[in-house]
């Protein structure tokens, strides 16, 4: 989602970070890791991170840096949910795929044939969107901020999900604009990165199955991967998760929680060891510890690359990128006060989660990530 600023609660100075370890498990030490992460963070101003290593589809590491809350030195361990902005997307991803795996969804069938509102493009009435479409950023659908901005609010949104996007991509609704709120190019003629399409993704599997989104993961995905993760801050005891912040001139300054209506886009909030746990089952053909998400040819259809032509990068919410001359395929996300990525080489299987309650520098989620994936080639 777009960074969002909202209340500011609190200032204070900048205390020396700290290696706070996983007080709930016992990982090989790595020192030199702990302190070039120390390092990263402080010469980028991050309060808190948690982040994990996956090797060949087994978790092998966990360490927690710094404070989740500035404000009341509550510490970062990888036990400490981290709002996880866009990253949510690669979950939304594969509850899709799950569903097309239980014969509920046809990837390729027009969205419209479950809806219980009609969704056509202004500028290609005749054009069918599909899932597919809606899961590759090609469905034309765009992102109005000017409407988008408008839902944001502190805690959880009381908006359903439902009525929010029927709002925005039905002609009459509430923040419906057809110049603002769908490409003019059409259908499967452009690539833009859209988080009202990902949200109706996930709204497509609730329409379908009936079943609320929020509901589906839970029993699906959370639960038997024994994932610490919920779509709501009302999932969790809020004192215990990461907040937001904001930092300038020496201070921290601490944010309130926030939401929105089309949480599948970025309103997941997860522990890094539970994003961990979901990396090593995506990175090794989607299975973990004898829970199995998705079968390998679900797996390799959504990090597959689907329209070359648009975007030589994008698969099914997933995407590829390079790092360090290789390839690696994940998904990032940043939010006011809070950035994280998820990412795996496929060649090795070497694989890296990051949570900060930070946004950090441009390049900050890339070098912790090399040193975890430097640090993992010494174990």
């Amino acid at each position: 989602m777009l960074l969002f600023s909202l209340l500011l609660t609190a200032c204070m100075s900048t205390p020396e970070r700290s290696v706070n370890g996983d007080p709930d498990a016992d990982w090989p030490a790595l020192d030199a890791l702990d302190s070039e992460i120390v390092s990263i963070m402080e010469r980028d101003g991050i309060a808190g991170l948690s982040a994990c290593m996956v090797i060949a589809g087994e978790l092998r590491w966990c360490g927690g840096y710094g404070e989740g809350n500035p404000a009341n030195g509550m510490l970062a361990t990888p036990s400490t949910p981290f709002l996880l902005a866009s990253v949510s997307k690669a979950v939304t991803g594969v509850a899709v795929m799950q569903s097309v795996e239980a014969g509920e969804l046809d990837l390729d069938a027009p969205i419209n044939d479950n809806l219980p509102f009609e969704v056509t493009h202004p500028d290609a009435p005749q054009t069918d969107i599909t899932t597919r479409h809606l899961m590759s950023h090609a469905s034309g659908i765009v992102d109005n901020w000017d409407a988008l901005e408008r839902h944001y609010v502190t805690g959880d949104s009381e908006e359903e999900l439902g009525a929010f996007l029927e709002g925005y991509l039905v002609e009459g609704g509430a923040d419906y604009d057809a110049y603002e709120n769908f490409h003019p190019d059409g259908v499967k003629r452009v690539s833009e990165y859209s988080n009202t399409g990902a949200a109706l993704a996930g709204y497509v599997v609730e329409a379908t199955t009936g079943v609320p989104f929020d509901e589906y993961c839970e029993d699906r995905l959370f639960g038997p991967l024994d994932m610490n993760a919920g779509w709501h801050l009302a999932d969790f005891d809020t004192a215990a998760v990461a907040s937001p912040t904001e930092y300038s001139a020496g201070d921290w300054t601490v944010l309130d929680h926030f939401g929105f209506p089309d949480y599948p886009n970025g309103q997941l909030r997860a522990d890094a060891r539970s994003m961990g746990r979901f990396l090593a089952a995506i990175s090794s053909g989607g299975e973990f510890d004898n829970t199995r998400l998705l079968s390998a040819s679900s797996v390799e259809e959504m990090v597959t690359v689907q329209n070359p032509n648009l975007d030589a990068d994008q698969g099914l919410m997933w995407y590829q990128w390079i790092l360090d001359g290789e390839t690696v395929v994940g998904h990032n996300g940043g939010e006011s006060g809070t950035s994280a990525e998820i990412l795996y080489r496929p060649s090795d299987g070497y694989g890296v989660v990051v949570l900060m309650n930070a946004e950090g520098r441009s390049r900050t989620l890339e070098k912790v990530e090399r040193a975890v994936l430097e640090a993992a080639a010494t174990l």
